[in-house]
Parts: C-alpha cells; sequence; structure tokens
C-alpha cells in the first residue's frame, strides 16, 4: 500500500513481532535484516505498522530481563515511530499511553 508522504509515495509495511524481537534481542541469524528494516521506518522510508499486541508482549518480555523503566522507554519509543493496528483497525496508543501513565494506570 502506497500513501503521501511529504510530497513522495512510500510505502506501509506490517511488521511481524518478531522483526522487533529479532533486533531488541539481538538474535542472530536475523539482527541485520530486521534492523534494516526497521532503519528504513526511523528514517522514514517506509511507515511501519505493528499488531497491538506488540505492547503488551514486548511490554512483558522487557520489563522481565530489563526492568520496568527500560520497558517503559521502549513502549514509548515503539509508539513514537511506528503505527499500530488491531481489531479496532488504527488507534491513537501513544496518545493512550500517555494518558494512561499520567493517570497512573499503569503500576510506577
Amino acid at each position: 500500500m502506497l500513501s503521501a508522504f511529504n510530497g513522495k509515495a512510500y510505502m506501509k509495511v506490517m511488521l511481524d513481532l518478531n522483526v522487533m524481537l529479532d533486533v531488541f534481542q539481538e538474535r542472530h541469524p536475523y539482527y541485520h535484516a530486521s534492523a534494516s528494516v526497521i532503519s528504513k521506518v526511523l528514517n522514514k522510508e517506509i511507515s511501519g505498522l505493528l499488531p497491538s499486541h506488540a505492547i503488551t508482549t514486548i511490554q512483558y518480555i522487557t520489563s522481565k530481563y530489563s526492568g520496568k523503566q527500560k520497558a517503559d522507554e521502549t513502549i514509548d519509543w515503539m509508539l513514537t515511530h511506528f503505527n499500530m493496528f488491531g481489531p479496532q483497525n488504527m488507534f491513537n496508543f501513544s496518545h493512550h499511553h500517555k494518558k494512561c501513565r499520567e493517570k497512573k494506570y499503569f503500576k510506577q
């Protein structure tokens, strides 16, 4: 699917959760290919879409192995750079996540 971004066409790419985990956990032999795709998202060459369940999965794994603060930073980073999709189609998770943290819905 192509869309306009700053006057030029770019592709929307749905990424599997494992692409993120390959990079976060430096899983070889897939690390370099996955990092290349994520770099294209960060450089705005493509638009990255992640399934909404990626939020809870990454939050759980990162909290377990790197602590809550790192997990929150990782989720904030993901929500800044990627669009989420799920059963309700597109949802503004970034706005929702920040509001929930402001209201202390997440454990501190």
